[in-house]
């Protein structure tokens, strides 16, 4: 049985032939293309530049978050430039041609004479170095992409300072290379399989002793050592970064391009930024050369390094909830602990009940004043921990200056050991701030980072994971410390006191301590201090809304996330007939507690920056009523000397508010006053409410119904105007089965995407099979039907009626697809097509195998979750069969529409038999199989791993000798569950790109 199949296998590797697109161009032809496009640009001649585009041609510039459609779009963009740099021109660099596409490396330089965008002028002289792949048809540019970093651009103009580069020193002898043999695109995917790996050892193997590598985001050339050292710190910043490829073309004589996705999670400080725990998706394209002996020479990468950074500091507020929280203490007039854990407090003295953060709050007067929380086994807490508390100080407290106070502790001077950890000032310390400070050797302190004003509301945090101890001021990292396991003691826990008699001064209010380390974004959420509310597109409304503003700065440039656009008000001067000037939103997430506003300069002139502010609140119309919420002084922007252009205030305005509301104004009350030039207005460049919308976590139903959405009206129904509503501008797309479709991006590139399916398959169908959701992802198991009436990729109309299989997985954001990674059976659409040869004996090959009718106990989804991390740990990279019996019925039904018509009917669709045998198989072929799982989603009863290979053919795979090549491929399987084992699965996967990677071919072909 096992013979027969791979008989059949081999005949479909043997006759492997897909059509390739249809190519009209020469490779002068193709040149001539680009020269005309580069001609243009240096000549900033716009109408010849956009004739050199087809009319819907697109200029997808990755720094940007959608590319630019159509002629309007290109010339707006590249007008901008022509006005900000008059002698911007483009340097010649490396220039390729192959198929239909021109692959261009080099650089546009030029000096900013004149505005670029919102920025002035600064006479500053700029580099921009990148990868240009245009895709061309006929004579026309029908999509160029751009590969660069803007941060590097700002950089140069003066907005933002350099990076401080560490020293590039690998941790270890780098080994001698070691020639592979490979060519073109098998070196190329070689060298991303083994970055994958994380082993730069064996990664370093492959790199030529004079290899140069040249990094767009650092605008600088690296040796051997330097590049293999920045990957070492890439790797120890980013968890589990990968590199997806959607597209590679070799591009001859050792020449290779690919681009794609790297995703990651900032787990580590990136050029001083704290770890954020966020997750990373970045494009980027890497070019590469190899010598003769399959060793990386040259490679230059580039992605855009504002895109991460802003991915990295836009924390998002995450409910901490209740998952190891041991006690709370909301401190409404007495010491109830509100975790249900029944650690109640006793109150010593006499504090009082005032009005708090949120509710109400205690007061202590530093003369006994205390809770004391009696000691309990769940309070001695010995490796992670984390505090989380507001304070309002009424004393300064620096070393030697002032009665020492402190707001919390466990501790206690007659006990031994007699403390664990204490929250207070640094006395004895290197520091006279407040701190967190634990009893560990050697002592850890962390700091807040400055003296807290009297009289204010401040939310002060640590987060322990055992080894690193970090302090948050206002939701925001000040300082990290490595510490050791706490010493355990037998004392209690004091809010309003030391355990020394060192007792606080002030309010207190929202004790919370967990046995876990908190993330920066639950930290986040325990401030109020949350996310900016609103957004561009908020109905916003001058005051007065008089209209006295310039037309490029109106009043909802104020709030459009954009620091580079400006609000002006000729009200800047008080007119005391005019009163203060300001502006009204309604936020569009509906209402929302507001717990803290910032303000960033836009300093034309200094004088009319805004140093004192009220804020309003109402729940009638845009027009009021309004209700004060506060009033405050903008300290940063008072001071003697100016505070710095298009910069925050870096003193937060915390706000004392649990209302909600759903309309804000924003009245500023004074100005700086006469410096620097006219102040008859007042200017700023952007205002931020901070807070949390009255909304529920994503609606994983809401979620469902717009993915049905998308099958139902846009791919069915062939109404593409819904994409506006259901994609994100700023869509990314991985579909490794068809590298042009990862290209697309936004809104336009899904239509441009649905639009030439339609077209190929004008009765296309989408069936959705199965659907699951978690959080802000949601799964979809579909099968496709179509007939082939139209051209696809090339492909002349065949006539054929098509059945498709595959899974998609959707992060939504704002009710809109944010991000797909699709996994579909390519090998099934070219059988049928007849371009790959010999097709599936029958229909029905192409589609899901009915699933098994077993049923039960669904069980619990973390825990199947943690089922399926086994099977791919123990089963696929401990290459260990025997936990299959365990994990799977042994009736489990399996479908796998790529290879399963080659396994039946020879071998029974069983665990015992076909899949043990399939799983068998592939592990022969690939000895050095490792399989990396990207994400989980599960619900109910089932689970869907997204997950990739890097392997080496290094055995046979159903008759085919191994070829050593490299193999990277990437797919979704869904699991279903019942009493406790697996009872079906489904497999989506790049099969064709799998084949294609293991195909031996003719010399020189």
């Amino acid at each position: 049985m096992v013979k027969h199949k791979r008989i059949a296998l081999l005949s479909v590797i043997g006759l492997l032939a897909v059509c390739p697109a249809t190519l009209a161009q020469t490779e002068e032809e193709l040149l001539a293309v680009r020269q005309a496009f580069a001609d243009a640009l240096d000549a900033h001649d716009l109408d010849l530049l956009l004739a050199t585009f087809t009319d819907d041609g697109m200029f997808d510039f990755v720094p940007e978050p959608a590319p630019f459609v159509g002629k309007d779009q290109i010339r707006a963009f590249f007008e901008m430039w022509y006005t900000g740099s008059p002698d911007m021109h483009g340097e010649e660099g490396r220039v390729f041609a192959a198929d239909n596409m021109v692959v261009v490396e080099h650089a546009v330089v030029g000096t900013q004479t004149g505005p670029l965008g919102e920025l002035p002028p600064s006479a500053q002289g700029w580099t921009y170095p990148h990868i240009d792949i245009f895709e061309i048809e006929g004579d026309k540019i029908k999509k160029l992409t751009t590969y660069g970093d803007s941060a590097g651009v700002y950089v140069q103009l003066g907005v933002q300072p350099a990076p401080e580069m560490p020293a590039l020193v690998p941790s270890f002898t780098l080994p001698d290379a070691e020639p592979t043999g490979l060519a073109g695109l098998e070196a190329g995917r070689e060298g991303i399989a083994r970055w994958n790996s994380h082993d730069l050892e064996h990664y370093a193997k492959m790199l030529h002793p004079d290899c140069r590598v040249f990094a767009g985001p650092l605008g600088m050339e690296l040796d051997r050592d330097a590049w293999v050292a920045m990957s070492e710190m890439y790797f120890q910043v980013f968890t589990g970064a990968h590199v997806d490829v959607v597209r590679e073309v070799d591009l001859g004589e050792g020449w290779v391009v690919a681009d794609g996705i790297s995703t990651s999670v900032q787990n580590g400080p990136y050029f001083g930024l704290p770890p954020s725990g966020r997750d990373m998706v970045v494009r980027l394209a890497m070019l590469m050369h190899f010598d003769a002996d399959g060793l990386l020479t040259y490679m230059g990468y580039y992605f855009d390094n504002l895109t991460l950074v802003a991915q990295i500091t836009a924390v998002t507020p995450v409910d901490p909830g209740s998952e190891g929280l041991v006690a709370s203490y909301a401190l409404d007039g007495d010491a109830t602990d509100g975790s249900g854990n029944g650690l109640d407090g006793a109150i010593v003295g006499d504090p009082v009940l005032i009005d708090g953060v949120i509710g109400g709050a205690m007061e202590f007067d530093g003369d006994g004043d205390t809770i004391e929380v009696t000691h309990d086994a769940a309070l001695d807490i010995t490796g992670a921990i984390s505090l989380s508390l507001w304070i309002r100080p009424d004393a300064e407290d620096p070393e030697g200056q002032g009665t020492e106070t402190a707001p919390m502790a466990k501790a206690l001077s007659t006990a031994s050991p007699s403390w664990s950890w204490q929250v207070r000032y640094g006395w004895f310390s290197p520091q006279p701030n407040m701190a967190f400070t634990f009893n560990t050797s050697p002592r850890a302190w962390a700091y807040v980072g400055q003296n807290l004003e009297q009289g204010e509301w401040h939310h002060i945090a640590c987060s322990a994971d055992g080894e690193t101890l970090t302090a948050y001021l206002n939701g925001q990292a000040t300082e990290s410390t490595p510490m050791g396991a706490i010493t355990g003691s037998p004392t209690p826990v004091l809010i309003g006191s030391d355990g020394w008699g060192s007792d606080w001064i002030g309010g207190i209010d929202e004790v919370r301590i967990y046995n876990r380390a908190l993330s920066a974004g639950e930290i986040l959420f325990l401030t109020g201090y949350m996310a900016d509310v609103t957004a561009p597109g908020d109905l916003v409304q001058g005051v007065p809304d008089d209209g006295d503003w310039p037309a490029a700065e109106t009043p909802d440039l104020a709030i459009d996330d954009n620091v580079e656009t400006k609000y002006l008000h000729f009200k800047g001067d008080f007119d005391p007939d005019a009163g203060p000037t300001g502006f009204r939103v309604k936020p569009s997430v509906g209402p929302t507690v507001v717990t803290g506003i910032s303000f960033t300069t836009a300093n034309d002139v200094p004088g009319r920056d805004p140093i004192a502010f009220e804020l309003y609140g109402s729940n009638g119309s845009i027009d009021g009523p309004y209700t004060l919420m506060a009033s405050r002084d903008i300290v940063d922007f008072a001071q003697e000397q100016e505070w710095p252009r298009f910069t925050k205030n870096a003193t937060p305005i915390v706000l004392a508010n649990d209302t909600a509301y759903t309309y804000y104004q924003v009245l500023i009350t004074a100005i700086r006053g006469p410096v620097g030039g006219s102040v008859n207005s007042m200017q700023i460049a952007e205002v931020e409410l901070f807070g949390m919308p009255l909304t529920p976590p994503p609606d994983v139903e809401a979620n469902k119904a717009s993915a049905q959405r998308i099958f139902d009206e846009i791919w069915n129904q062939g109404n593409l105007d819904a994409a506006n509503e259901l994609i994100a501008p700023d869509l990314v797309r991985v579909d490794p089965g068809n590298p042009d479709a990862s290209g697309l991006v936004g809104v336009e590139g899904f239509k441009m995407l649905v639009a030439g399916y339609q077209a190929a398959f004008p009765d296309i169908q989408f069936t959705v099979d199965d659907m699951i959701a978690e959080d802000d992802m949601v799964v979809t198991r579909w099968t496709s039907t179509g007939t082939h009436l139209g051209e696809l990729m090339g492909i002349p109309p065949t006539g054929a009626t098509v059945t498709g299989t595959g899974i998609s997985l959707v992060q939504w954001v704002d009710g809109k697809m944010q991000t797909e990674w699709v996994a579909w059976d390519t090998l099934a659409l070219l059988q049928q097509l007849g371009v790959v040869t010999p097709p599936r004996p029958a229909p029905e090959d192409y589609a899901w195998l009915p699933g098994s009718p077993l049923t039960g106990d669904p069980g619990d989804p973390e825990t199947n979750k943690t089922m399926v991390t086994r099977f791919v740990e123990e089963v696929w990279n401990q290459k260990n069969l025997d936990p299959i019996v365990e994990l799977f019925h042994p009736e489990t039904a399996g479908t796998n529409p790529s290879v399963d018509y080659l396994y039946l009917p020879y071998m029974p669709n069983t665990r015992d038999e076909g899949f043990t045998q399939s799983v068998a198989d592939y592990l022969a072929a690939y000895p050095d199989m490792y399989v990396t799982v990207h994400k989980m989603v599960a619900e109910g009863d089932k689970v869907l791993a997204y997950w990739t290979v890097d392997a080496t053919h290094g055995g046979e795979l159903a008759g085919i000798p191994a070829t050593g090549n490299p193999v990277t491929f990437s797919g979704h399987t869904m699991y279903r569950f019942a009493d406790g084992q697996i009872v079906d699965s489904w497999w989506a996967w790049d099969t064709l790109g799998m084949m294609q990677q293991i195909t031996p071919t003719e010399a020189g072909e």
